[in-house]
């Protein structure tokens, strides 16, 4: 984030300090963003990297920061951990619990988990994923061998052509990141590990109908592969399962440990189980309006992804 910030929080500008007799007590930083809410456009930020030095902790620090953001007159987003999600639900904001990180292990014995686990917890899990390797091998085997329908790698898309697809399968009843090309370009095409980066769409060649975008990357000298964004026809299940696991062969095929993704609505969910992605763990997110209708909508159905905030933040 440090080397990368201008970009991730679209300037630094967005990027606070809070100070105490002169000290460096409190940072934060917001990431601009637009929201599809009840069919429109709601304006608003992901509110991140909120740290309190620990010699000014139970200091009101904290609160102060809150008020400001909260004097904020636009849509507050974050996906907050146990502890702050409880502040910010007693500050007024809607939590949700309901989210799950879902991971694809096609090679458990690398899983970072199952690698970094200590005491028994951590040798249960290496035993569990020793259990389950001759299982993951075979699962790669058969990722390996998908013949799509329609999915296709695209090289050198345009981010007018996952913008289509947006505006041609965007609901008015589901809350999420408004995808136009200017959104697509900054987040992606701009992104300082573009090179990292690979596109899939499906569907019909003048009107696709779903795109993922998958970020291979290596941490510690294990492969691994996010899909930072999937979007399209959620009620065409199929072309959704056929361009998923195109992008789960392309991530097996580069020697990719694990898969990750975020998924908030249940026919990903579903779509996403069917195919091997059995291991879940818990996401929340919250959200601040002064408009009762947001904050009604933003409790409803919303469809977020790991594109979304800094769940991806450059490594």
């Amino acid at each position: 984030m440090r080397a990368h910030g201008h970009w991730w929080h679209h300037g630094n500008q967005n990027r606070w300090v809070a100070l105490v007799d002169g000290e460096i007590a409190a940072y934060c930083g917001i990431i601009p963003t637009q929201c599809l809410i009840n069919g429109g456009r709601e304006s608003g930020f992901w509110w991140v990297d909120l740290v309190v030095a620990p010699e000014f902790r139970g200091r009101g620090v904290q609160r102060f920061l809150d008020t400001e953001i909260d004097r904020m007159g636009e849509l507050k987003l974050g996906f907050p951990n146990s502890l702050a999600a409880r502040i910010h639900r007693k500050h007024g904001w809607g939590v949700r619990g309901d989210m799950r990180v879902l991971m694809f292990p096609l090679r458990p014995l690398r899983v970072k988990k199952v690698r970094t686990g200590s005491g028994f917890p951590g040798s249960m899990l290496r035993g569990s994923a020793c259990l389950a390797t001759p299982f993951a091998a075979l699962m790669r085997r058969h990722t390996m061998r998908y013949e799509p329908l329609t999915a296709r790698i695209v090289e050198a898309p345009s981010p007018d052509l996952l913008a289509g697809i947006f505006e041609r399968h965007k609901e008015k009843g589901t809350a999420t990141t408004y995808r136009d090309g200017d959104y697509v370009r900054s987040r992606y095409f701009d992104a300082p590990y573009r090179a990292e980066l690979s596109f899939f769409i499906a569907g019909p060649a003048s009107l696709p109908t779903h795109f993922v975008v998958a970020r291979n990357l290596t941490i510690n000298g294990v492969k691994t592969t996010r899909l930072l964004d999937v979007f399209g026809d959620f009620a065409d299940l199929e072309g959704l399962e056929d361009v998923l696991k195109l992008a789960v062969e392309d991530g097996a095929r580069q020697g990719s440990s694990q898969i990750t993704t975020l998924a908030s609505i249940p026919e990903l969910r579903a779509v996403l189980r069917s195919m091997g992605f059995l291991i879940g763990t818990k996401t929340r997110f919250c959200w601040r309006s002064n408009s009762q209708n947001v904050m009604r909508s933003l409790g409803l159905r919303g469809h977020w992804v790991l594109g979304d905030s800094d769940n991806d933040a450059p490594e």
